[in-house]
């Protein structure tokens, strides 16, 4: 019967709804009795706000070897700073010349390393998958012998994490795992400020992977940003990559009273030739003179630096 509520209707005409009927047969133990458990409401003061503070201090904690400034002291020596950024390991890197840099540094005195990102292409979908030669599982141990080797030899100074280095972890499979402990070098990732103290003279470098802006017509263009609005004035030294072009431009900057400061503005080469990306926006192939790493001779008795467009050149010099 339509409307006709659930329940028993007795010969007497009595009426006990359903609810009723359950209660006297849990009642009289002929059905399991169910008590529903008290859950304790998940509120923003009692439990979201503390666990989410609680977190952000156990993450800050396993983060400590994140850094943005350090000072490094040398001894009264000359000693040479390299710069190598976008490897891109795994696409059409010039595998070649990173390991003739690399054993050219660890086996020249006073010579160390700062590496500048991007140091795996690490692409992670399928388009871009199908250009590389290696693919990431691959990409991250050769990254990892190279840090370890480095490490080893006490020659990397520090690391900056590059915008395809940190595409891995979205696989959950990070280069950077354990940095500190494998290499015994800083780990930056962003704007970092590094003090050389090459004996009694301080250089004061400013670095990233990436710096704010670009421009065709001026390869040091970030750098230049950078120095005007992004935290990097006072630097004898800006250097970044990124980009994919390699520039560098010494200006002496006169502040208030008339003093003057020598800056270097470094850009970083690539050591990838080209990829899909740049065939498709018209970019010719990078040749050698346009790619590579750069280098800086620093001199201990006098604030003096020297730059070299060539790594190799630079420690040969050295």
């Amino acid at each position: 019967m339509p409307n006709q509520k659930e329940g028993l209707y007795y010969p007497d005409g009595s009426y006990k709804n359903r609810d009723t009927i359950i209660r006297e047969a849990m009642t009289k133990g002929e059905l399991p009795v169910l008590k529903t458990p008290t859950l304790k409401r998940l509120t923003f003061t009692d439990y979201w706000s503390p666990r989410f503070i609680k977190r952000q201090e156990e993450v800050l904690e396993a983060r400590e070897q994140l850094t943005n400034n350090v000072e490094i002291q040398f001894p009264s020596e000359r000693i040479c700073i390299n710069f190598m950024g976008d490897l891109h390991t795994g696409g059409e890197c010039d595998y070649s010349r990173v390991s003739q840099e690399i054993q050219t540094i660890v086996s020249t005195p006073n010579s160390y390393l700062m590496l500048m990102g991007d140091v795996i292409d690490g692409f992670f979908f399928n388009y871009a998958q199908m250009e590389q030669i290696e693919q990431v599982p691959e990409q991250i141990q050769y990254t990892k012998s190279l840090l370890k080797y480095l490490g080893e030899n006490k020659k990397l100074l520090v690391g900056w994490a590059g915008d395809h280095d940190k595409w891995t972890d979205k696989m959950g499979n990070s280069m950077y795992a354990d940095f500190f402990e494998n290499t015994g070098a800083y780990f930056m990732y962003g704007v970092g400020y590094v003090t050389l103290s090459v004996g009694k003279t301080d250089y004061k470098l400013t670095g990233s992977h990436r710096l704010p802006g670009n421009s065709i017509y001026n390869q040091n263009h970030p750098q230049d940003r950078a120095m005007r609005f992004g935290g990097a004035w006072g630097s004898d030294i800006i250097v970044s990559a990124h980009t994919h072009k390699k520039g560098h431009s010494e200006k002496t900057i006169v502040g208030f009273g008339g003093e003057a400061t020598k800056v270097h503005q470094i850009t970083t080469g690539p050591y990838k030739t080209q990829d899909e990306y740049s065939k498709k926006n018209g970019w010719s192939k990078q040749v050698p003179t346009e790619m590579y790493g750069s280098a800086v001779i620093l001199e201990p008795d006098i604030k003096l630096v020297r730059y070299y467009d060539d790594i190799l050149l630079a420690n040969q010099e050295l």
